[in-house]
């Protein structure tokens, strides 16, 4: 299958990023798996099994000093990124700072650049790239409208921020009132 040929290919041969037509080149992909290799490599990274570069160009995650995790955040603006695939058995989480939270919320899946990674057992922390998937399609919260938009303030305090809600007249919500 053309989704695992591709992740063994970058894992073990691609030392550095590549762009979808050199990592074509470099496979020597013809045929089918050729016509298939743009919408594979957009399901790749829509996973967050690869990750694609400023540059587009094409990489592992674990080989560009970055992780994919679900993210677990606190009340006070902090999170920690829950990594899906570990090097050792007792791999530390990774704290993410309240500055580097990007619009990410708890229980999101995400990417993570590592800024002091460290050897077994010891802290490092990072900051959030992209969301990969979003965990809370529906927020409760109390909505407070101010004269040219609104906001909702969620009821979980671990989601962490406010969410804006451009002004449109045909949805005019009361302050105060809770909203899904």
């Amino acid at each position: 299958m053309l989704t695992d040929k591709i992740l063994e290919f970058m894992k073990k041969e691609a030392y550095k990023p590549l762009t979808a037509e050199d990592l074509a080149e470099e496979m020597e992909l013809k045929g089918e798996d050729l016509g298939d290799l743009w919408k594979v490599l957009e399901k790749l990274e829509n996973n967050g099994d690869i990750i694609k570069t400023r540059y587009d160009k094409y990489g592992v995650p674990e080989r560009m000093n970055l992780l994919v995790g679900k993210l677990s955040t606190s009340a006070k603006g902090y999170g920690f990124l829950i990594p899906d695939k570990s090097k050792w058995p007792n791999e530390p989480d990774v704290f993410i700072p309240p500055g580097a939270m990007m619009s990410a919320m708890h229980h999101d899946r995400v990417v993570v650049r590592i800024h002091c990674p460290s050897g077994l057992g010891k802290s490092r922390d990072g900051e959030i790239i992209r969301v990969v998937e979003r965990a809370n399609e529906r927020i409760v919260g109390t909505f407070e409208a101010s004269r040219n938009f609104g906001f909702v303030t969620p009821d979980d305090p671990r989601l962490g921020q406010d969410i804006f809600i451009p002004k449109d007249d045909k949805n005019v919500v009361k302050n105060g009132r809770i909203v899904d």
